[in-house]
């Protein structure tokens, strides 16, 4: 138990990106980020890695995205760009010595430029979450493993630009 508090307490600070705001892929975007106990497709990869060791048959997606926030406060609309780009992902699964395995990748690139920040004046209200955030690039690696019929187990590393 002091083992997992002390590698609890090293854990760094979380940063949001396109998948975290939005959402990756158009199942996990309709179900409302609801994707951690169902991805059923290569966004498991991202949600939930562990289940990548569940599947069958390999899983190849690509789609575009595009969310439109409509954001205001006190009455007043703020002008906050479209996160928009390309969502693709893949799930391998397969055996090694009778367990089941797989390895996952995931990508989301967005179509208006790789990365972006900008400054705002302090006196604005700022919406970072929607503004700068969506407009990033994803990569993630991911693998997983079966130890016991029905636990499985993944691990994944994540890149955002």
């Amino acid at each position: 138990m002091k083992a997992l508090v002390a590698v609890a307490a090293l854990a760094g600070t979380a940063h949001a990106n396109p998948a975290d705001v939005i959402g990756l892929g158009a199942r996990a975007i309709a179900m409302g980020g609801a994707q951690v106990a169902s991805a059923e497709d290569s966004t498991a990869g991202y949600y939930n890695p562990a289940l990548l060791a569940s599947f069958d048959d390999i899983h190849i997606d690509v789609g575009y995205q595009m969310a439109v926030p409509r954001i205001g406060a006190n009455g007043e609309r703020f002008a906050v760009d479209r996160a928009a780009g390309i969502a693709t992902g893949i799930a391998v699964p397969g055996r090694v010595l009778a367990k089941r395995v797989a390895i996952g990748a995931t990508l989301f690139i967005p179509d208006q430029q790789v990365t972006r920040t900008r400054t705002l004046p302090a006196e604005r209200p700022r919406f970072i979450a929607y503004d700068n955030r969506p407009q990033r690039l994803l990569m993630a690696a991911t693998a997983a493993v079966e130890i016991v019929d029905g636990l499985q187990v993944g691990a994944g590393v994540a890149y955002m630009a």
